[in-house]
């Protein structure tokens, strides 16, 4: 609830979920070239009109392997291209760094290890037409633990219309993605911040954030996230003063917040890359390296995900 900061949280409202979906047989992570394996699911989509995502949920198989999940849509001009995909690479499901290799797609939910069921907001909801597919990917991590067979599921809260289409924006300095986000081994508090309006990417003139959420790996230690408005001064999204790897679920505002083309979004975050907060295993920790942007478990991000309204 990040007492002592501007935000408040909304109070909690579970979905009630009517679309279940899992993988169709058990995958056990390949370690082979190292401890992460990302994999992609494509699992059909059973209704047969359009429908709207309104609340979403992971029961991850495994807990102790699974790092992070992704649920992309595969719309229907794009559902021949994951089915290939998945057909040429043996096993179920198929190599997947990154994003799906399906072109375009949407994300319709995410979770990380400490991550909730989620609502999306009244009278919203993320579109899924008729043919439609749902690809979910599964970060793989075996730092800490063995290879074990795993058969994650997702849920999803349907509805047949709502009032306003709903997008997740995923929101980091471009330059960051590029090798620009450096933490040099040994040092106990790394600052990077950027500030950006979103709607130069995004467009529209008015965007509203219902819900926030901020990824990073085994080394953030704090984050900030606030709107610089063109009239009104600075106003926080959120500010996570002690951040802990688990504490990885998003936040539902009490009240929206609305920024308007011009208003920049902008984001610090904090890192201990020292001896002393490195990732143990087997009983002994890391040496300190330097890390940079990436998505294995021992590189690093500060990536925001919101849920959205655009106008």
């Amino acid at each position: 609830e990040n007492e002592g900061t501007p935000i408040e949280a909304a109070q909690y409202e579970a979905p009630t979920f009517d679309t279940d979906l899992a993988m169709a047989e058990p995958y056990t992570p390949d370690n082979s070239n190292g401890t992460d394996d990302y994999r992609c699911f494509v699992l059909d989509w059973p209704h047969q009109e359009r429908k709207y995502i309104t609340g979403f949920g992971v029961t991850p198989g495994e807990p102790s392997i699974v790092h992070h999940i992704i649920a992309f849509l595969a719309p229907p001009d794009s559902v021949a291209q994951a089915e290939a995909n998945d057909a040429a690479d043996p096993g179920p499901g198929y190599r997947c760094f990154g994003e799906p290799g399906i072109g375009a797609t949407a994300w319709l939910g995410s979770w990380a290890p400490g991550g909730i069921d989620s609502k999306y907001p009244e009278g919203t909801g993320l579109e899924v037409q008729a043919g439609s597919k749902v690809i979910v990917q599964v970060h793989y991590n075996t730092l800490s633990a063995e290879p074990i067979p795993d058969v994650t599921s997702v849920r999803f809260e349907t509805a047949d219309v709502v009032g306003e289409e709903g997008n997740f924006i995923l929101w980091a300095n471009p330059l960051w993605l590029k090798g620009g986000m450096n933490l040099p081994a040994g040092m106990n508090d790394i600052v990077h911040n950027f500030t950006l309006d979103p709607t130069r990417f995004y467009g529209g003139n008015e965007m509203t954030f219902d819900s926030g959420g901020l990824h990073m790996h085994l080394l953030g230690t704090s984050a900030e996230t606030w709107v610089t408005r063109q009239v009104g001064g600075e106003e926080c999204l959120f500010d996570i003063p002690q951040r802990e790897f688990y504490w990885q679920q998003g936040v539902r505002f009490l009240i929206a917040r609305t920024g308007l083309a011009g208003d920049p979004l902008s984001r610090e975050c904090h890192w201990d890359n020292s001896l002393d907060n490195q990732p143990v295993v087997a009983g002994v920790p890391l040496t300190p390296a330097d890390r940079n942007w990436g998505d294995g478990s021992t590189d690093e991000m500060c990536l925001g995900v919101y849920y959205v309204t655009i106008r």
